[in-house]
Parts: C-alpha cells; sequence; structure tokens
C-alpha cells in the first residue's frame, strides 16, 4: 500500500494460523479450522476495497463472524498511517478485545486528517501453555485464528 504522495509504501497482510499439539496437526489432511470475519463495516458502511472516508472519530467498527470456526475473542487492531518525507510510514496501533462482534473506537484514538487501517483477528484460544511433564515437549495450547484488513480509511 502507497499513500499518496509517497514513492515508498508499506505492507499489509491479513492471515490464518493454527496452533496445536503436532499429533492433531498431522493426524489428519490440513484445513483452515477458522475463516476471516465477514462484512466488516464502519458506521454500517464497507470497508474493504475502495479507501473510504469516515463520518467521524469514533465510528462503530462491526463484523459478522466466520463462516468457518467459532472465535470466543476479536483483536481490533487500528494502524495510523503517515506519508511524510515522500514515504509511507506506520506511526502507531491500538489494540482493542472483545468477544462481541462491534466495538466503538473510543475518543483519542482516531484524529481529524488521519489516516488508518483496521485489522481484525477473530481466534479461538483454549487449553494451557504448555505440555512440560513428560516427552515429548510441546506447547499445547490450542488456537486458530484469522484476520481481514480494511481498505485505507481517513477521518474528516
Amino acid at each position: 500500500m502507497t499513500l499518496a504522495g509517497t514513492t515508498g509504501s508499506a505492507t499489509i497482510v491479513s492471515s490464518a494460523s493454527l496452533s496445536a499439539s503436532p499429533q492433531s496437526l498431522f493426524a489428519d489432511v490440513l484445513r483452515p479450522p477458522m475463516s476471516p470475519p465477514r462484512d466488516p463495516q464502519a458506521d454500517g458502511a464497507a470497508i474493504l476495497g475502495a479507501p473510504l472516508t469516515l463520518a467521524g472519530t469514533t465510528p462503530l467498527i462491526s463484523w459478522t463472524p466466520p463462516a468457518t470456526g467459532t472465535p470466543n475473542v476479536y483483536f481490533v487492531t487500528i494502524t495510523e498511517y503517515s506519508a511524510a518525507g515522500g514515504v509511507t510510514t506506520e506511526l502507531a496501533q491500538v489494540g482493542i478485545t472483545t468477544t462481541a462482534t462491534e466495538v466503538r473506537v473510543p475518543p483519542g484514538v482516531l484524529a481529524s486528517g488521519g489516516i488508518y487501517t483496521v485489522h481484525i483477528t477473530a481466534s479461538n484460544l483454549s487449553g494451557g501453555l504448555f505440555k512440560a511433564d513428560s516427552a515429548p515437549l510441546y506447547e499445547s495450547a490450542s488456537s486458530q485464528a484469522a484476520s481481514v484488513v480494511s481498505a485505507l480509511l481517513t477521518v474528516p
């Protein structure tokens, strides 16, 4: 992604991940257990695809649960970008954790004139951290996650 007036770019990535015991990872064909959240919106307007100008500094970010998987937590990361000096630069990130499928951006996070993206991750975290009482030693926490990243969002 390159902001207007810049020659450098920043990479924005959506991802899916799976963490489980080696035995369960290789017991069957690997299939994504979690798909990304669907239909992300800011105040009811779609935020995928073309850049969007938000209505204000405290939008309601909402989404539909993934088509695959059952998340027990969502991580919403708002990233601010700058076009200063002719280079696209990531300035700051704010993270919000929720079990709901919407979150109101708190006052003070978005600034007038700012350029942002919203990264929504659906995750299912369960289990303990490590199995260290007998061999083989491995991480036994089970987790699945998948994310979606918005288009560039500008605050008026």
